[in-house]
């Protein structure tokens, strides 16, 4: 197919149509995307940066064909580090941020400190269909600057014509784009000095949001914002949900504190329509990485299912694969599987060369 060698997403998406959609021929697609950026005259001349953007959406059906490749350009440097797929649309959120790649080559920064973020400029979600042909239009609605990692998971409310839907989304939202100057520890740091002088308060807080893009309004007036609790999370997922159909559980890691910043040391189930939370928190010093859900071979509600959640107990220096029944994550762990080695703690995942952390 030609695509070795491309840039791919750590986040596709599976989605599998129902025999009523109207695309139930087309059968099961893993949906992902590849990211550039470009150096641009004209981003330079228009004063939007140093870079435009090409984005290059792929779907490959259960032979691994790519059924579908398409590029979509965008204006701007586009940190899009996640992106949400439903029956009709896939949307990208467009941070307000801008990159300078010089420091880096002059060894002076690490790739994660050549962001800034431009508080001033707003956020931007791109509505692209899926299928060109349908008659939908490519949008791009515009909010308030915030700084999007991940996704939840979205779907389609399809209250009239085609082209008209309105589109529900589920994200993790920060009110900005975390400092990493500041969150870098220095090489000679042997004793953490730095790191525990960090104040978490002050780093910006991660909660979830849940918009909703009514594509029969103007732009300016086609999303509406909800934040059903204060408590900074990340990592999200969901349950059991049918494909395509309305979700209403978000699972995500979470901090302890009801509104302020630290760092994620329990487990949240959010009822993203009534505001519910049910949480979880292992212990002191033990600290909580991204939740995995595994529905119940033929489950019989959204949350028939276990939460598998890497949990690092510092205090031991051992690392443990917490078991939770997703129905009653407040009851603590069904089991839980202690590693023989520790599994440092990280983002979403951890690799270590020729090294065997051991069976559980």
């Amino acid at each position: 197919e030609g695509l070795v060698g491309n840039p791919l997403s750590a986040h596709p998406k599976v989605d599998m149509p129902s025999s009523a959609d109207d695309d139930a021929c087309n059968g099961k697609r893993l949906v992902t995307y590849g990211y550039r950026a470009k150096p641009s005259v004209a981003a330079v001349t228009s004063g939007r940066g140093l870079f435009d953007s090409d984005l290059m959406l792929y779907e490959f059906d259960e032979a691994w064909r790519a059924v579908r490749k398409r590029s979509v350009s965008l204006e701007g440097f586009a940190f899009v580090h996640d992106f949400v797929v439903t029956q009709h649309y896939v949307l990208w959120f467009q941070n307000p941020c801008d990159f300078d790649p010089l420091p880096f080559v002059l060894g002076l920064k690490n790739p994660a400190q050549l962001i800034s973020y431009d508080p001033g400029r707003p956020t931007k979600i791109h509505i692209v269909p899926r299928e060109p042909a349908s008659g939908r239009k490519q949008r791009c609605v515009s909010i308030p600057a915030c700084f999007v990692f991940h996704h939840a998971r979205g779907f389609e409310v399809a209250d009239g014509q085609a082209g008209e839907e309105a589109i529900i989304v589920d994200s993790v939202v920060l009110e900005a784009f975390p400092a990493f100057d500041e969150l870098t520890r220095p090489p000679d740091d042997s004793e953490r000095a730095a790191l525990k002088a960090l104040d978490f308060h002050a780093v910006p807080t991660n909660r979830f949001v849940r918009f909703r893009i009514d594509l029969a309004s103007s732009d300016d007036a086609a999303v509406s914002q909800t934040t059903p609790r204060l408590r900074a999370v990340e990592f999200p997922c969901t349950g059991a949900v049918p494909p395509r159909a309305p979700h209403r559980y978000v699972y995500g890691a979470c901090v302890a504190h009801a509104s302020l910043n630290n760092p994620f040391q329990g487990v949240v189930r959010i009822d993203m329509q009534t505001a519910e939370e049910v949480l979880h928190f292992p212990g002191p010093r033990r600290f909580t990485n991204e939740p995995v859900f595994v529905p119940r071979a033929w489950p019989l509600s959204e949350d028939d299912g276990y939460l598998l959640v890497l949990v690092y107990d510092a205090e031991g220096s051992r690392s443990g694969l917490y078991i939770y029944d997703a129905r009653e994550i407040e009851a603590g762990p069904v089991g839980i599987a202690w590693m023989r080695w520790p599994v440092p703690y990280g983002l979403h995942g951890s690799f270590v060369p020729n090294e065997t952390f051991g069976v559980l």
